[in-house]
C-alpha cells in the first residue's frame, strides 16, 4: 500500500474542499463488515488507509485550521446508498481487521446526527457508497462530503 504524506493529504484537502474559517472539524467515515467471512483484501486495506489518512491528517491539522480531525466508524449497511444507521463509532487500535461485532462491543458509540452536526467536511473511504444519504444529510446540516466508495 503506497501511503500519502501529511502534506500530500493537506493539498487534497486543500484541492477538493477548500476549508476556510468555519470549516474545524474533519471526519473520515468508514463501514465495517459484519463478519470476516464478508471481508476481502480491498476493504481491509481501505479501513488500513482512512486510519492513516487520520493520523496523517492530524499532524497537519492546524495548517488546515481544523480543530479536530475524527476518525468515524459504523456497521456497514449491506447496499450502495442505503440510510445510515442511527449509531456510528470512535475506535482506539487498529481496525483492519474489525468486524461489527467487535466495534460495537469495543468502541464508544455516537450517534450518527452528533457526527453529522459538529463536523464540516467528510471524506467516506466506505466499501458501499454513501453519496445518496450524504447529500441528503448536507443539506440539513451544512457540511461538504467527498465521497469514495471501493476506493483503493
Amino acid at each position: 500500500m503506497e501511503k500519502l504524506t501529511s502534506q500530500e493529504l493537506k493539498s487534497l484537502i486543500t484541492s477538493v474542499f477548500t476549508p476556510g474559517p468555519s470549516d474545524n472539524s474533519l471526519a473520515l467515515l468508514v463501514d465495517i463488515p459484519d463478519t470476516p467471512e464478508e471481508d476481502d483484501d480491498k476493504w481491509i486495506e481501505r479501513r488500513a488507509i482512512a486510519y492513516s489518512w487520520a493520523e496523517e491528517l492530524r499532524t497537519v491539522a492546524a495548517d488546515l485550521n481544523l480543530e479536530n480531525v475524527n476518525l468515524i466508524l459504523y456497521p456497514n449497511v449491506h447496499n450502495n446508498n442505503a440510510d445510515l444507521p442511527e449509531d456510528a463509532y470512535t475506535f482506539s487500535g487498529d481496525i483492519s481487521r474489525l468486524t461489527t461485532d467487535k466495534l460495537r462491543e469495543k468502541g464508544e458509540k455516537i450517534a450518527f446526527e452528533h457526527v453529522l452536526a459538529k463536523s464540516q467536511i467528510f471524506m467516506a473511504l466506505t466499501e458501499y457508497s454513501a453519496t445518496a444519504p450524504l447529500k441528503l444529510q448536507a443539506a440539513k446540516y451544512g457540511f461538504r462530503a467527498a465521497t469514495m466508495p471501493g476506493f483503493s
